[in-house]
This record gives structure tokens, sequence and C-alpha cells, in this order.
């Protein structure tokens, strides 16, 4: 796995597609206000590529790895972006694999990309699932491109494991893992 602080793009073609179809979504109202209001709020840490202090920690052999707060984090606080390489996903072969997070352009299913973190990404790819979240992921418009970041919703005490929901539509094409909150308490 190799590291990457930012999103990279597939090739040259692919950026300049997400660029049209952000300007379309903006125009559109499919990328709405907040998560442009949202975007400058947090345009200084997507571009300095900032990630929370965390650290990534062996669960179990059914989890596998997770992300861990290395200090008390806010509620609403900005924790990173979740990077990797945005490609085009192929919707007749479902080439998605555990690390693959829609990138959400278009209502047009065939349209869509993905931003794939299985070989490259951020610690932010470490993220597990929880029905009972002290994050959430969002999607923000920042310098004409989306970006999406993951947050705190609650405050996180040092030491906490970070998790957000997946949502169903990951589930779908999954087993579905033991819930997170049998391994640490909701608040």
């Amino acid at each position: 796995h190799r590291y990457l602080s930012e999103l990279e793009f597939k090739d040259a073609i692919t950026l300049k597609r997400i660029k049209k179809q952000c300007i379309k979504a903006v125009s559109n109202g499919f990328i709405d206000e907040e998560s442009q209001w949202l975007g400058a709020l947090h345009a200084k840490q997507i571009r300095n590529n900032y990630v929370a202090d965390v650290s990534v920690r062996w669960i179990d052999d059914t989890l596998g790895f997770g992300l861990y707060s290395e200090r008390d984090i806010s509620a609403w606080e900005y924790i990173g972006e979740y990077t990797g390489v945005v490609r085009r996903r192929n919707l007749i072969f479902r080439n998605v694999n555990d690390y693959c997070f829609s990138y959400p352009t278009s209502i047009q299913n065939f349209r869509k990309h993905t931003i794939d973190a299985q070989d490259k990404g951020n610690e932010l790819r470490y993220a597990n699932h929880s029905d009972f979240p002290n994050c959430e992921s969002i999607s923000v418009l920042t310098d004409g491109l989306l970006h999406i970041i993951i947050r705190a919703i609650r405050d996180i005490p040092k030491g906490t494991q970070i998790s957000y929901d997946y949502t169903e539509i990951y589930w779908q094409s999954r087993t579905r893992v033991p819930n997170l909150s049998d391994k640490i308490d909701p608040e």
C-alpha cells in the first residue's frame, strides 16, 4: 500500500471529466450550498493534506485494522480527507473493493466514479463502520473538485476508535461484519 496524501486522478482525461461534472453538479443544484460552505470552511486543511493526530492499529482477524484518535477530538472537528485514486467505476463488473468510496458528482449511474484507496490512500481508509458512529463522511466542494472528508459528530476521547456509517449501499455487495458497537461503547 502506497501513502497518498491527496486525491490522485487515474489520468488527465478523468480529471478533466470530473471538473466538468463538478461544474455541472453545482449549476444543477446536485452539489448544495452546504457542501460548498463546508468546502470553503475546510479548504486550508484539504489543501494542506491535514489529518488529525490518529494511528492505525490492529483490532482482530474479522475487522482487521482500525483508526484511533491519539488526542481528544472535539465534535465537528475535521479529521481528514479520504484519499485514493479517482477512476471510473465499471457498472457491469462492479470492480469495487473494500476501500472504494463513491465519488458523488452525478446521480446518473453511467457517469459514476470512485475513490479507490486499496493500493494508494491515507489513514482514513482504516476508519471502520459503526451503527453508532462518532464521525460522518461528507462531500465538500473545494477548488472546483469534490472531496470526501471525515469529521467528528461528537467528542472523541483520546484512544477511541474513529468510525462512521458506511450506509446500506456499501453492505449490498459485502458480508456485513460485526458492528463496531460490539468493540466500543456508544454514548
